[in-house]
């Protein structure tokens, strides 16, 4: 990687630190015989440097992670001229325990600071030789900095994971290399800033009852094998990096199962003063060890050669080859059981994960008092511990945990840098390896307060004293956004990235469809929940009549019962100009408050929310709320893409058996969100989208141009930036597929007599004929439907319906396979060259019929 392609990762402002660090490293190389390197981030960085060719490695000095200090490894240092070397210091904390660790021992150091905020951290740089003078930036920019850092990292393939053994695949192709994806059912996890560097991410899960012994089966909490696959210097590289991790595990029964693998020169190693850190040393080399025995049994079980393990890899933890001092344990594995499918709902379950955790690494359920450092210390920071996680997940899906998305969960985390692995002490004797909660990405509470104040500002300018659930959900992902894209939170590189949109559309936004046409009171997003929390805001909740119905099986008809159902609104709590630290923020809020304040009464009926200008309301836009859910979808095909697959996946919650009267009452649960998938995707297929319409319209009048320009900022903060050749078509393939769906079902209930209201109107023949189902693009098929289904029984009804159901399953595995994998597929049996299809009565409908011309695929997915 040259030089340049390294700063094209790191603003402009950071590229002389860079410079500096670079020219710094090179000069202590020569200066001392050891160096340590500062936790995970500084370690990895250095790593990541020479991975890149940006510097070289060191021929006269030894390098080493802080972590090897809790082990008994100060002879080898004593008489040698050290030095400790921190990145981006934000808190001092970690520095402060290897200086104290190296004074404890007699052992002289200098320390080196690359960048650390301008206050902050003062009495721990006391009485220390620092050898240059570091540079002091804002606490924002230090944090902006770690950031960059970190996506340096990943994009480097630079394991985060440093207390796991890596091995590299010798002699391995990259056609060798995609038969062994293939033949492992490997998972791709690959992120959006891996594959722009040409990097894939892959995972293989391993059960538990990988272990045959009953004292480790019992323990472990997790059990996978990740690989890294990426390119450098023209040459294939491929690495392995195997887990074991166990649960929490009272110290007895820690001290019991290592002591089968202890000897005297291990016990020697791992010794420690302080009893709880023998307690850590044990865990980590437990958890290294177990790793290191899972990969030999996997090599030896596939007949796998030309696998090293990297033994440069120890000196993050390790002084010496630690397989060398252990007993040999006579282990036995079992891999019949071994296994990796996706499911189908792969993405779906991905993003409701990560929204959940982010719900619960910002809600009170985090653990920050039970549990100690090995100071006996209780942890003054957010602790994520994965048994809590998973009972949360567990309870908030009313699923049982798919390990396999839960730990890729966990993994992108870490990649993130959001969550940094760390071991620590509960009150009841035992210990664990938890995850703090790391700087990056972190909201403070002013954040919050500042968007409940553009609320406050947004609300006296509409008159309005509470919001529709869908219109707080849509103006979060709007203002965050924008609050990024601003600099006000500092998150990515601020250019739209995918990667950092999605995490943060998962973090303040709303999650998939719910499978519910009106939103309950307690399903809030994520923000949401915290600002509940806050007292920022407050649930309201109102009642209206509603017609719920009812399957009578004894009858085999349906019943109309008069309900009263709940509807969700948030009342914001008032939060003044006074309130908020920093006066450039407040103008950004009252910036976006007037925007939307503007754009709401110059468009729309200030009384029920209905558009305004009849140019407009022919765009396809028809109310207030329609108009902020394409703007917080944008011009993005990708995310055009995932806000359809979200109404597919609605299907999946259908039971298509018994009466179909009770399919079809089941369909009422979803189908508000089939229609809006219908009213999605006319929007999409329009020549021109309806946003730039609607910027055109207002931009040919002096009176409304300036709101022309707000609309074109928003738009062009989300832009189009993935350009995968499979996206484009397969919104066609699944917008049709979704009238399909929705006009089948709506035809049948006319067949049967089965009406039930949509958005507050029956689903009727005149409420349709302007509207989705007489989109004309679909003229043919809605006739095609029309005949088909008018000739069937009832069982060749169902059977559509089953059949349209594994269509929506079908498409969604497609959308894993062409967008989301980035594996080798044989196109004779692949579905990205089959259609779509609706099945009626043994006649075939193809979607992609009403496609003209073909779409070239490429052998291998962008």
């Amino acid at each position: 990687m040259k030089d340049k392609e390294i700063f094209s990762l790191f603003p402009a402002e950071y590229r002389d630190l860079i410079l500096r660090y670079k020219k710094d490293l090179e000069q202590i190389f020569l200066d001392y015989q050891v160096i340590i390197f500062m936790a995970r981030k500084a370690i990895c960085f250095y790593k990541s440097l020479t991975i890149s060719g940006f510097i070289n490695k060191p021929k006269n000095c030894e390098i080493y992670s802080s972590r090897i200090l809790t082990y008994n490894v100060g002879e080898k240092f004593k008489g040698k001229k050290v030095i400790v070397i921190d990145d981006v210091m934000i808190k001092g904390g970690s520095l402060s325990k290897a200086l104290k660790i190296l004074n404890d021992n007699q052992i002289p150091s200098d320390v080196y600071i690359m960048a650390r905020p301008q206050i902050g951290a003062d009495d721990i740089l006391k009485n220390v030789n620092i050898i240059d003078t570091f540079a002091e930036i804002t606490r924002e920019d230090t944090l902006q900095f770690s950031k960059y850092i970190a996506n340096f990292i990943e994009s480097n393939m630079c394991p985060y994971n440093i207390d796991q053994p890596v091995y590299c695949f010798n002699k391995f192709d990259d056609h060798t290399i995609f038969d062994f994806v293939e033949q492992h059912k490997l998972i791709d996890i690959s992120s959006e800033l891996q594959s722009n560097h040409s990097i894939k991410s892959y995972v293989l899960k391993i059960p538990n009852s990988f272990f045959v012994d009953p004292h480790i089966k019992d323990l472990v909490e997790l059990c996978k094998i990740r690989f890294l696959y990426g390119k450098y210097y023209n040459k294939t590289v491929f690495l392995a990096i195997p887990f074991v991790l166990l649960g929490e595990i009272e110290k007895e029964k820690l001290m019991y199962v290592f002591s089968k693998y202890d000897t005297p020169e291990l016990h020697k190693l791992i010794y420690n003063e302080n009893e709880q850190i023998i307690y850590e040393n044990q865990l980590k080399i437990l958890h290294y060890v177990l790793a290191s025995e899972l990969m030999d049994a996997f090599t030896k079980y596939y007949e796998i050669e030309d696998i090293q393990r990297l033994n440069s890899n120890d000196d993050f933890i390790f002084s010496q080859d630690i397989l060398c001092l252990i007993n040999d344990v006579d282990n036995s594995f079992d891999f019949s059981e071994v296994y990796d499918e996706v499911c189908y709902d792969y993405i779906f379950k991905k993003n409701e994960y990560l929204g959940h955790t982010f719900d619960f690494m910002y809600s009170d359920k985090m653990i920050h008092t039970v549990y100690r450092n090995s100071d006996n210390e209780k942890i003054d920071s957010e602790i994520l511990i994965l048994s809590h996680l998973k009972e949360y997940l567990s309870f908030v899906t009313q699923k049982p945990i798919d390990e396999l998305v839960f730990s890729n969960i966990i993994d992108s985390l870490i990649d993130k840098g959001l969550i940094i692995p760390s071991i620590i002490h509960g009150d009841g004797n035992t210990i664990i390896r938890a995850y703090k909660c790391g700087e990056v990405y972190a909201l403070n509470k002013e954040h919050f307060r500042l968007f409940t104040y553009a609320l406050c500002q947004y609300l006296k300018g509409i008159e309005h004293v509470r919001l529709q659930k869908t219109e707080f959900e849509k103006l979060c992902v709007l203002f965050f956004r924008e609050a990024i894209h601003g600099g006000i939170l500092k998150y990515g590189e601020s250019k739209g990235e995918i990667d950092e949109y999605s995490i943060c559309y998962s973090k303040f936004g709303p999650r998939v469809s719910t499978s519910k046409p009106i939103y309950s009171a307690d399903e809030t997003s994520t923000l949401a929940s915290k600002l509940l929390n806050l007292n920022y805001i407050e649930i309201e909740e109102m009642l209206i009549e509603s017609t719920t119905l009812i399957d009578d099986e004894s009858a085999n008809d349906i019943k109309k019962v008069d309900s009263s159902k709940k509807i969700a609104y948030y009342h914001v709590n008032e939060v003044t100009k006074d309130e908020i630290d920093n006066i450039e923020w407040t103008d950004t809020a009252d910036s976006f408050a007037k925007k939307y304040k503007l754009l709401y009464k110059t468009i729309f009926d200030s009384k029920n929310g209905e558009i305004l200008f009849d140019e407009v309301r022919n765009m396809y836009i028809r109310n207030y709320i329609e108009f902020l859910v394409m703007l917080s979808i944008g011009l993005s095909k990708k995310e055009q893409l995932l806000s359809l697959l979200a109404e597919i996946y609605l299907v999946d919650s259908v039971e298509v058996s018994g009466s179909i009267y009770r399919v079809l009452i089941q369909y009422n649960r979803i189908y508000d969100g089939l229609i809006s998938g219908m009213w999605k995707y006319m929007c999409y297929k329009q020549e021109i989208h309806p946003l730039r319409k609607v910027h055109d319209k207002l931009s040919s009048d002096d009176k409304t141009e300036p709101l022309s320009v707000f609309i074109s900022d928003i738009v062009n903060s989300n832009r189009d930036i993935d350009k995968n050749e499979h996206i484009e078509p397969m919104i066609d393939e699944t917008g049709k597929l979704i009238f399909s769906i929705a006009y089948s079902i709506w035809f049948m209930s006319k067949k049967y007599h089965v009406s039930y209201k949509i958005r507050g109107e029956f689903l009727d023949f005149p409420n349709h004929k302007q509207r989705e189902f007489y989109y004309k693009e679909l003229k043919d098929l809605r006739k095609s439907i029309e005949e088909q289904i008018s000739l069937n029984d009832v069982s060749q009804d169902l059977e559509t319906l089953l059949h349209l159901k594994t269509n929506a399953e079908q498409i969604i595995k497609k959308y894993n396979i062409e967008i989301s994998s980035g594996k080798r597929h044989d196109k004779s049996k692949d579905l990205t060259t089959q259609s779509t299809n609706i099945v009626i009565n043994g006649d075939v409908a193809t979607l992609n019929s009403f496609e003209k011309g073909g779409t070239q695929k490429n052998e291998y997915n962008n």
